[in-house]
């Protein structure tokens, strides 16, 4: 049990990605950021001449700068309406449609734009972001290109393609890619960031926790730089400090619901379960669509050997992640506690379809078919998990 349960636990403790925001062109006015006297002029244009597309679109950035993105979009859609040719009325429109969440209606502006406008390079590296968030990356690899091309020197492109590549395992491309951006833009706070989670993917500590503190140091109210340090820090045996960076990113976002689930973990390797669970639950009333969360929520489970509930949380895991491997394997380890050990063995086969170096799952496997007298088996998944560096199973 003990060694199943902590193999489970390494689930997602890396740093969430930051979404690189995206951009729209602002004019002078907009860039000197009164919004509010903005909003006064712009509304004093309009009552003088009621078609004047540029005070709407002006207008709508403003609301969309402070954060009132429903009549950002109803004056934007005015823009339009008057000047269906407005490149940068799209790029803007799209803008607060991705802050909606709506990636969808979002692409379909930031396309509307470029077809306006060929080399609209704003609007490439936008729908790159937007694409990333969709898990195209290969899309959107193509679009910061062509974005690069257009602008060499927009720096979000440059950082929204390092995501991608993060994204597609090509972590030394990231890294090229953020050290461009930070050569453009050195108080770039997201380049940092997000080569910190780069070095952290690498098992690079000291460099990932150098870039995380730059990031703090750019951005004291950056929450997912402590949370991204705090991950670092529980990764080099260092606890204690990387609970502090989990509390102090969840008092700057108490929404963020990885560094929840962080803690959690963090809990339960100070055996206070409670806590971990507590945690785990948290994160998943802030993400109920996070397959992640339930299953380190079924380790917690396991822990407290309350198998039914484990048992639930990695079937919920399974459902909304099916390829999920290691939400297969908690859910083994549950049906092998209980004594149900043909399930166990089915669960322990399919996280090994999905994940074929999973050693704790041969072990596990292996464990299931000793307990029902299937030695040679046994034997020969044990030798499996022991190549594949599972200590426990060398003997």
């Amino acid at each position: 049990m003990k060694h199943f349960v902590c193999y489970l636990l390494t689930i997602c403790l890396f740093s969430c990605t930051a979404p690189i925001r995206p951009a729209e062109e602002k004019t002078s006015a907009i860039r000197k950021g009164n919004y509010d006297k903005i909003i006064e002029d712009r509304t004093r244009v309009i009552s003088l001449n009621p078609k004047n597309a540029t005070a709407y679109y002006e207008r709508g950035v403003a609301y969309d700068m402070k954060g009132q993105l429903d009549r950002a979009i109803e004056d934007l859609n005015k823009a339009i309406a008057l000047n269906p040719e407005y490149a940068t009325a799209y790029n803007s429109r799209g803008v607060v449609l991705d802050k909606k969440g709506q990636i969808d209606q979002a692409i379909e502006d930031y396309t509307s734009a470029i077809s306006l406008d060929h080399n609209f390079a704003l609007s490439y590296s936008n729908r790159g972001g937007a694409y990333n968030r969709k898990g195209q990356f290969d899309r959107a690899i193509e679009d910061f290109n062509r974005a690069i091309v257009s602008e060499p020197a927009l720096v979000d492109a440059y950082v929204g393609r390092g995501i991608s590549y993060k994204n597609k395992g090509q972590v030394e491309r990231a890294i090229e890619d953020y050290n461009k951006a930070i050569s453009l833009s050195p108080n770039y706070v997201d380049a940092y960031y997000s080569r910190g989670n780069v070095y952290e993917i690498k098992g690079q500590h000291k460099q990932a926790i150098e870039d995380y503190n730059k990031a703090i140091s750019l951005d004291p109210n950056h929450a997912l730089a402590y949370h991204g340090r705090g991950v670092v820090y529980d990764m080099a045996g260092d606890p204690d400090r990387a609970l502090e960076d989990f509390n102090k990113a969840i008092s700057l976002n108490p929404n963020l619901a990885e560094a929840y689930s962080s803690r959690g973990i963090v809990y339960g390797k100070k055996g206070q379960f409670e806590r971990e669970i507590e945690d785990h639950t948290r994160a998943i009333s802030l993400n109920p669509n996070s397959a992640v969360f339930y299953s380190n929520r079924c380790g917690a489970y396991l822990k407290k050997l309350h198998y039914d509930q484990a048992i639930e949380d990695c079937t919920k895991a399974i459902s909304l992640d099916p390829n999920f491997a290691r939400a297969y394997f908690g859910r083994g380890v549950a049906y092998t506690d209980r004594g149900q050990l043909d399930r166990a063995i089915v669960d322990y086969d399919k996280a090994i379809s999905l994940a074929p170096n999973f050693a704790a799952a041969y072990y596990g496997r292996g464990h299931a078919y000793q307990k029902i007298g299937q030695l040679g088996r046994a034997e020969s998944d044990f030798k499996r998990a022991c190549e594949l560096g599972y200590k426990a199973a060398c003997r």
